[in-house]
C-alpha cells in the first residue's frame, strides 16, 4: 500500500537536464503532499521521459520491497499503490521464467509487462494503481483496478503528464490551472460526491475503475480493460441455498486471500450482516487471533452500533476492542475532510476514520464489509422501482408539494420512527422526479435542486448532472439499462460504489497510514452476485437475501434478521451543537464563491429552530472546508498536512 506520483513528458527529443531537475523537484514534493499513505519509505527515480515517485507503507516484503523497482536489465521500471491478492501463484509462474529479487509483489509488473505488455494486468486479481515504464519506446502504462478501490488521477498540462494517488498531489504544481468544473459541482450537488472521471477542478481527471491508459512521446490512448458486471443474466432454477454455497466459497476465498500481509491485520465489525458474516468465514483458528474493531458516539442512541458489534465478537471468538467517539467533532471534521481529497459529504467518513486511526496502534490492515450491499442488493432504495410502480397514481405535482411539507419539520434520524419518515419524504421526491435515473439519484442526494437553487451563486446544476449521468450510464454500459432495477444496481457499481464508498475507504484508511481491503468486492465475486436473479435479492426479513441464507449457518437469528442500519452518524444534532460555531465562521468567509453565505446562515437559523436543513448544511460545510483545506491551498500548505498524524495513545 502506497502512493504514487509521477511527471512524463510528451514531444521530441525528450525532457533537457533543466526540465528533469524540475520534473524531480516536483514529485518530490507531491509525495510529500501524501506522506502520510506511506511513511515506511520513499524512493524517486527519474528514467528518461519519466519521473517516478513512491510513499511506501510496507506491508509485504517489509525490508526488502522498496520502489520504484526494475527488471534485471533495468529496461522496465514499475511502481503500485495496492496489493495483488493472487501474488503468491503469479510470482512461482513467473519466477520459474525469470530472475526475481524481492518478495514484493509490484516486482511482478515489469516482468508481466515484458510477457504481455499492457495485457499483462489482466491477469491480476487485487486492488491497485500501477504505473509501468518501458525504456526501450518510451511507453508508460498506468492502470486501475477493476473495482477502483485504488485511486489514480491525472492532469496534462504543455508537454507534461501529471499523474498521483491523490488529487492535492497535483495540486503541488503551481503551473496546474485551478478553474472549478461546474458540472463536477452540479453532479457533487445532486449526489454529495463528484462521480464518473470528473474532479472539481476542469484540469483533473480521475482514470475510471477497470481502465488503462497507454502514453507515449506522441500522446495518450485510454481504454476499457475489464467490462462492467451484467445484471441478473444467472439462469433461472438456482435455489437460495445452492446461491448461498457459492457465495460462501468465494467471499471465504476473497477473505483469505486478503489475509496476505507481513504486519498485523484486523477486521472492522460493525455488528451488521456484511462485516459479521466475513468474520465469520474466516477459519477458526484464524478468527481466534483476529481483531476486531468497533466504534460507537458517545450518546449516540439509535447511531450505536457496539452492542450489536460485540454480540458478534462473542459469538466469533475474536479479539475484539470498542472506541467512543466523543461529540466534540469540529477539529476532527476538519482533518477527515482534508484526507477526503475531493469533496465528499458522506457523513459516515467521520466514524470510518476514527475507527480507522484508533485501530491504527495495533493493526497495519484492516478488511471491511464494504461492497456487500451493491453486490448482492442490501439497499431499501434498490426497491424503489416496485414501489414507484405502486404510487403511479399520486400525481408528480402532489408529491412534490408533500415532499415539501415534510422537509419543513424536523427530520432528525435519532429513531427507527423518524428514518421511517425521511424516507417517506425521500419516496414523495422520488415520485416526483420524471424518468427513472432522476428518480433513483434522488435517493442520494443531500437536498433536493429546489433546495440548492436559492443557495447558489454559480451556475452549477444538479438538474443536468442527473440527466448527463444517465447519458454516461448508458455509454459505459453500451445501452440503456431495460429494468429499474438494473439501473439502480449499475448505477451504483459504476459510480456510488467507486466514487464516493471507495474513495471514503480509501483515503480514511490510508489517512491513519493503514490499508484497508475489501473482500466483497472481489472481481469474481462481484460478477458472480451481480449475475444473481433478481429474486434473490429481496425477502420479508429485507435484502442480500443470499448472504442472509449463509449466515444463518454461521451467524446468530438476530444477527441475520437485523434490517439494515448502516454507518449513520447524527449529523442533525452536530450541526445544532459542536459543529455550529465552525459552520457559522466558515460560512461567514469568502470561501469557494460556490454559494451564497447569506443563505446558508439563514439556513443554519433554521436547522437551530428544528426546521431540518442538515443535508444541505452538512454538503455546503463539507465542500467550504474541502475548498479551504485543499482546493485552494497552496503547495506549502499541503505538504505540511502530509505529515503522518501521529500514533493514537
Amino acid at each position: 500500500m502506497c502512493g504514487i506520483a509521477g511527471v512524463y513528458r510528451f514531444g521530441a527529443p525528450g525532457p533537457a537536464a533543466p526540465q528533469r531537475v524540475a520534473d524531480q523537484r516536483l514529485v518530490a514534493t507531491m509525495m510529500q503532499a501524501i506522506e502520510y499513505r506511506g511513511p515506511d519509505d520513499s524512493g524517486l527515480e527519474s528514467i528518461g521521459r519519466a519521473t517516478l515517485g513512491v510513499r511506501r507503507l510496507s506491508i509485504l516484503d517489509v525490508s526488502g520491497g522498496h520502489q520504484p523497482l526494475a527488471d534485471a536489465s533495468g529496461r522496465v521500471w514499475a511502481i503500485q499503490n495496492g496489493e495483488i491478492y493472487n501474488f503468491p501463484a503469479l510470482r512461482a509462474e513467473l519466477a520459474s521464467r525469470h530472475r526475481l529479487r524481492t518478495h514484493t509483489d509490484t516486482e511482478l509488473l515489469p516482468h508481466l509487462w515484458l510477457e504481455e505488455r499492457e495485457r499483462g494486468i489482466e491477469r491480476l486479481d487485487g486492488m491497485f494503481a500501477c504505473a509501468i515504464l518501458d525504456t526501450a519506446d518510451d511507453t508508460l502504462l498506468l492502470a486501475r483496478d477493476p473495482m477502483g478501490v485504488k485511486p489514480l488521477y491525472l492532469a496534462r498540462t504543455g508537454d507534461r503528464l501529471l499523474f498521483a494517488s491523490e488529487l492535492k498531489a497535483l495540486l503541488c504544481d503551481p503551473e496546474l490551472p485551478r478553474e472549478l468544473d461546474l458540472e463536477a459541482i452540479g453532479a457533487y450537488l445532486a449526489l454529495g460526491f463528484v462521480p464518473g472521471e470528473a474532479t472539481p477542478f476542469r484540469a483533473v481527471r480521475k482514470l475510471r475503475p477497470g481502465c488503462r491508459v497507454l502514453v507515449t512521446p506522441d500522446g495518450m490512448h485510454m481504454e476499457r480493460y475489464w467490462p462492467w458486471p451484467r445484471f441478473f443474466e444467472a439462469p433461472a432454477g438456482r435455489t437460495l441455498e445452492d446461491c448461498a454455497d457459492e457465495a460462501g466459497e468465494r467471499l471465504g476465498a476473497a477473505t483469505r486471500a486478503m489475509l496476505l500481509s507481513d504486519r498485523p491485520v484486523g477486521v472492522l465489525l460493525s455488528g451488521g450482516l456484511d462485516s459479521s458474516l466475513m468474520t465469520a468465514l474466516l477459519p477458526p483458528e484464524v478468527r481466534r487471533e483476529t481483531r476486531t474493531f468497533a466504534i460507537g458516539f458517545e450518546g449516540g442512541g439509535h447511531h450505536d452500533e457496539r452492542v450489536h458489534a460485540r454480540r458478534v465478537a462473542t459469538h466469533l471468538g475474536t479479539m475484539h476492542r470498542e472506541f467512543v467517539v466523543r461529540l466534540d467533532m469540529a477539529g476532527e471534521l476538519e482533518r477527515v475532510v482534508r484526507f477526503l481529497d475531493e469533496p465528499c459529504a458522506d457523513p459516515a467518513a467521520v466514524p470510518a476514520f476514527l475507527v480507522a486511526r484508533a485501530a491504527s496502534a495495533e493493526v497495519t490492515v484492516l478488511l471491511s464489509g464494504t461492497g456487500g450491499d451493491e453486490v448482492f442488493g442490501g439497499y431499501r432504495r434498490y426497491r424503489l422501482p416496485a414501489l414507484l410502480r405502486r404510487f403511479a397514481a399520486l400525481p408528480r405535482a402532489a408529491a412534490r408539494a408533500l415532499a415539501r411539507l415534510l422537509a419543513e419539520l424536523d427530520l432528525n434520524r435519532s429513531t427507527p420512527s423518524a428514518e421511517r419518515l425521511v424516507l417517506a419524504m425521500k419516496l414523495l421526491e422520488a415520485r416526483g422526479r420524471r424518468g427513472f435515473m432522476a428518480a433513483y439519484m434522488s435517493a442520494l442526494e443531500p437536498a433536493p435542486p429546489w433546495r440548492w437553487r436559492e443557495a447558489l451563486a454559480m451556475p452549477a446544476s444538479p438538474e443536468a448532472a442527473v440527466a448527463d449521468l444517465g447519458a454516461a450510464l448508458a455509454r459505459e454500459l453500451g445501452g440503456s439499462p431495460a429494468r429499474g432495477e438494473e439501473a439502480a444496481f449499475a448505477f451504483d457499481h459504476l459510480y456510488y460504489l467507486p466514487d464516493d464508498l471507495l474513495l471514503k475507504e480509501d483515503r480514511t484508511t490510508m489517512g491513519a497510514s493503514v490499508e484497508g481491503r475489501v473482500p466483497y468486492l472481489d472481481r469474481s465475486l462481484v460478477r458472480f452476485g451481480a449475475g444473481l436473479p433478481l429474486a434473490t435479492r429481496f425477502g420479508r426479513d429485507g435484502g442480500k437475501q443470499v448472504l442472509r441464507t449463509l449466515a444463518r449457518r454461521h451467524l446468530p437469528e438476530e444477527t441475520v434478521t437485523r434490517p439494515k442500519h448502516g454507518f449513520s452518524v447524527p449529523i442533525e444534532d452536530w450541526l445544532r451543537g459542536p459543529l455550529a460555531p465552525l459552520a457559522r465562521e466558515v460560512f461567514g468567509d469568502a470561501g469557494s464563491g460556490v454559494f451564497r453565505r447569506d443563505v446558508l446562515l439563514r439556513w443554519l437559523d433554521e436547522h437551530a429552530a428544528h426546521r431540518d436543513r442538515s443535508g444541505p448544511l452538512w454538503a455546503a460545510l463539507c465542500f467550504e472546508l474541502w475548498w479551504r483545506a485543499v482546493g485552494s491551498a497552496r503547495p506549502g500548505a499541503l505538504t505540511h498536512a502530509g505529515r503522518p498524524l501521529e500514533p493514537p495513545g
